[in-house]
């Protein structure tokens, strides 16, 4: 199986931190070539962040020009998708205490924490699973309805990407309702 790294040029700047980043080549085989995103922490501690695949191609030539003309924003959400890839890793943490009861939670309550997790960590699309793990005092599903409740008013969108449950928040107007 063929394979190779590219780095980029210039560094990333994330979270106050500088990571180099590259473009890791594969040859899969049946021929196509896979392109995910590498991102290495250049202030120490050896931090490597690594995307799922973010394109293939049918030719090695084809994938590095596609790389070519990734930019800022592409890469900004790269970082998110394999930070995410990072935090899916890690263990579940134990649940504090005891859960709500379902029959008496509060929805508005509950989805306001899904919103404030946008805000507390930073971030505009979140892997659905960051979610149950910020939110220790609501069941999953107590956390799922209410996810599917702000997607039904419009403040969130849910999709699948690669196996992997998303959320991502749907216009700024609604950013500036969390910050309230």
């Amino acid at each position: 199986m063929r394979q190779f790294a590219h780095q980029f040029d210039l560094p990333f700047q994330a979270r106050g931190d500088a990571y180099r980043v590259s473009l890791l080549c594969r040859c899969r085989p049946d021929g196509v070539w896979e392109g995910r995103i590498q991102f290495e922490s250049g202030g120490g501690g050896g931090v490597v962040m690594t995307t799922p695949v973010e394109s293939t191609q049918p030719s090695e030539r084809l994938l590095l020009q596609w790389a070519t003309g990734l930019g800022d924003a592409f890469f900004e959400g790269a970082f998110e998708r394999a930070l995410a890839s990072v935090d899916q890793k890690k263990q579940r943490r134990p649940v504090k205490g005891r859960t709500t009861d379902s029959a008496n939670v509060d929805p508005i309550a509950v989805e306001r924490r899904v919103l404030e997790c946008f805000v507390k960590l930073g971030a505009w699309t979140l892997n659905r699973e960051a979610f149950f793990e910020q939110i220790d005092d609501y069941s999953n599903a107590d956390v799922q309805r209410a996810i599917e409740s702000l997607e039904r008013e419009g403040k969130v969108a849910r999709f699948t990407d690669r196996g992997s449950a998303w959320v991502a928040l749907q216009t700024e107007a609604n950013e500036s309702k969390l910050a309230r």
